[in-house]
């Protein structure tokens, strides 16, 4: 074969590699069908509320709310907001932070809520233009009084985080390419590629030590861990996968089993039942473009775990982007859902089964 016939054969090579790319991993001609099994939806005018967790115990939500869009789209990203819920009520309140080293937040991300006997504690990613840090606070009525905080070499392009202790957590890294300063072209083709170097952090506040859980993984998203503490679930936004693992005794992670779900998986949450939720973005070439304020709007759906005691998931909600666009990640309680975005409002509605 000459050069010409080489450059052609490797040139149809990368077209062919795009084009599947496009069509299986990105979703491309994905056809999407409203529906939903929610009533009562009421819209909150929130700017990004990207990740919710609901204190179960008393049934207050809390919204971490920025805009995530991408930089290099010449956007303004405005500072970061924390909120309270009451479910019963839907009296929305803006946290008040107290004794923070800045004094406020710059951009807040993922947040994980753990109950350290009467203590309510909040860990949140807060990305500064210093670095990525996860920061600890006690919730104190309508107050976030800032308790510690940790950054490392271990911890960038961070994205959800799950306590599980009162000093113990895992967090998600979602690129390995590059530590700040960030470049979004190379975060863009570590997907395409599907290269699997992101990973899992585990840090102890009180050592002030953080490892790597677990390595080679493409597009590490969401977290979560069961109720008993023995399980860590992890959702691929690449691989469409979620990944169960189990804790060892180091908290490192081993895998126990893999579920294949859907493209662009974003955040996790389980419910009073014992259910998962997970949120995606159907088609993740679509929600690039609105990241980047090339489209108005993006598509997404809500997948519910069918039982507690199986790893078999139904859709129960889905929409063009009308009713919320980039539906980021879904929280229940009781009859309650809520449902946040990376860029849009947040919708708090009823489930009806």
């Amino acid at each position: 074969m000459g050069v010409k016939g080489s450059l052609a054969f490797v040139g149809i090579a990368l077209l062919a590699f795009l084009a599947k790319t496009l069509v299986l991993d990105f979703r491309a001609l994905e056809p999407i069908k409203p529906y939903s099994t929610f009533t009562d939806c009421k819209k909150f005018d929130l700017t990004g509320p990207e990740d919710v967790q609901i204190d179960h115990k008393i049934g207050i939500a809390y919204i971490s709310s920025a805009i995530h869009t991408l930089e290099a789209a010449g956007a303004p990203v405005p500072g970061a907001h924390v909120y309270s819920l009451d479910l019963a009520s839907n009296k929305l309140t803006e946290m008040k932070v107290v004794n923070h080293p800045r004094k406020e937040l710059i951009r807040s991300h993922g947040l994980s809520l753990y109950r350290d006997n009467d203590r309510l504690l909040m860990y949140l990613i807060h990305h500064t233009p210093e670095h990525d840090a996860v920061e600890l606070f006690e919730v104190k009525g309508d107050e976030l009084h800032y308790l510690d905080s940790i950054h490392d070499a271990l911890l960038f392009n961070l994205n959800d985080v799950v306590a599980v202790s009162a000093h113990e957590f895992y967090v998600t890294v979602d690129h390995f390419n590059p530590p700040p300063p960030k470049s979004h072209t190379a975060q863009l083709m570590e997907s395409i590629l599907r290269k699997k170097i992101a990973f899992v952090t585990f840090c102890d506040l009180k050592t002030k030590q953080c490892k790597k859980a677990i390595e080679y993984i493409e597009y590490p998203n969401g977290i979560t861990v069961s109720k008993d503490y023995k399980l860590i679930y992890v959702t691929s936004s690449v691989d469409n996968n979620l990944h169960v693992f189990t804790r060892n005794i180091s908290n490192e992670l081993v895998q126990k089993e893999t579920v294949s779900i859907d493209a662009g998986l974003d955040n996790i949450d389980i419910d009073d039942h014992n259910r998962m939720w997970i949120t995606n973005h159907p088609k993740p070439l679509h929600f690039l473009a609105y990241m980047m304020n090339f489209a108005t709007r993006a598509p997404g759906r809500v997948w519910r775990q069918k039982s507690a005691d199986k790893l078999e998931f139904e859709i129960v909600f889905e929409t063009h982007g009308d009713e919320i666009s980039g539906p980021s990640t879904t929280v229940a309680w009781r009859d309650h859902v809520l449902i946040g975005s990376v860029k849009s409002h947040f919708l708090h509605c009823k489930s009806s089964k």
